[in-house]
């Protein structure tokens, strides 16, 4: 059957964002493909192509159904409450979602765009911030909220063998330095961060991922370690500051 054919069969962008987000939940934003997604609708690959240019165009809509999503608190109390009560929303909405942050911060435009960064903008207007201020704490308390459940530290393996460093394609404006000597954890980041943590911990291998529109990001590693470093694909702004790191192959 032809996708002109598939089209008014009932496939939907609604249709088509529901199966991929029940992808996600069984296999992980990795194995979100438009082949297997597809293959879940049970329509040629093709059809898709009706609905979507590409996978990026498809995180955009699972970004925006997420967000869709985040209950609207009652406009009762004060600012802070009100701000309180929208985050603690949109950490539910992240929750009920497998790999919810990771598809946030892959289309940060979406965040920007929703309702939920309009009620936050709105309240810390309230609280006597400019629109510019209000704009950038907003973004800034969304993106520490989406990305809480991205774990970057994990316990220093006591074996003292290799670490691997794969810096994801695409990756923007991170820096990688060695950690202060002692230190108990595989990586760290060194300070405070408005944006998301610069990398997750996949099978024992750092992933440095990318930081699209959300600033720099610092990620210290372990002196302690011998490190392997893969770069995957083009980087940009992407430090390696390998002083007082032992690096292998």
């Amino acid at each position: 059957m032809s996708p002109e054919d598939e089209k008014p069969r009932g496939l939907t962008r609604e249709r088509l964002v529901a199966a991929a987000l029940d992808l996600v939940n069984h296999h992980g934003l990795d194995g979100l493909a438009m082949r297997a997604l597809a293959d879940r609708l049970d329509v040629k690959a093709a059809s898709l192509y009706w609905h979507v240019r590409d996978r990026d165009e498809l995180l955009e809509l699972l970004a925006e159904s997420l967000l869709e999503g985040v209950r609207r608190p009652r406009a009762t109390g004060g600012w802070r409450e009100a701000v309180l009560a929208t985050a603690e929303s949109l950490r539910r909405q992240v929750a009920r979602q497998k790999d919810a942050g990771k598809i946030l911060l892959e289309v940060p435009d979406a965040v920007r765009r929703s309702d939920v960064f309009a009620d936050l903008h709105a309240n810390l207007e309230r609280a006597g911030l400019s629109s510019g201020e209000a704009g950038d704490v907003a973004l800034m308390l969304m993106n520490y909220v989406i990305g809480a459940d991205q774990p970057v530290e994990e316990p220093a393996a006591k074996s003292g063998g290799t670490a691997s460093i794969n810096i994801d394609s695409g990756s923007r404006g991170v820096v990688l330095r060695a950690g202060p000597p002692g230190m108990q954890t595989l990586t760290r980041v060194p300070h405070d961060q408005s944006a998301a943590a610069p990398a997750v911990i996949v099978h024992g291998t750092v992933v440095v991922r990318r930081l699209r529109g959300v600033g720099r990001g610092e990620l210290e590693l372990n002196p302690g370690r011998a490190w392997t470093f893969k770069v995957q694909a083009p980087t940009w702004n992407t430090v390696l500051d390998v002083g007082g790191l032992d690096v292998r192959g």
